[in-house]
């Protein structure tokens, strides 16, 4: 991605649990990560329940390479996750 690029991520949402992705990165200085609430699943039967996922917008900011850490927690409890996703992200 360009430095100032914005990118959206969209992970499978488990929040009906009680669960939230929650997204680091190495360096900051490289790129950043925000979260961008949720959106519908495709194809989600109204009235069940998980049927949102969970948007990471990740920006660029400046030339060079970091990785992006996502792990599916409880906010209460990030020691113990049931999803993660790595990431690498090059600046240019």
């Amino acid at each position: 991605m360009n430095a100032g690029e914005r990118r959206t991520l969209v992970l499978e949402g488990r929040g009906s649990a009680g669960f939230g992705w929650f997204a680091t990165v190495d360096d900051p200085a490289v790129a950043s990560v925000a979260s961008d609430g949720t959106v519908e699943r495709a194809g989600h039967q109204p009235g069940t329940s998980g049927g949102r996922d969970e948007v990471l917008v990740v920006t660029g900011i400046a030339p060079g390479e970091t990785f992006m850490r996502c792990t599916l927690t409880r906010p209460w409890d990030h020691k113990q996750s049931i999803a993660r996703r790595e990431y690498r992200i090059v600046v240019t």
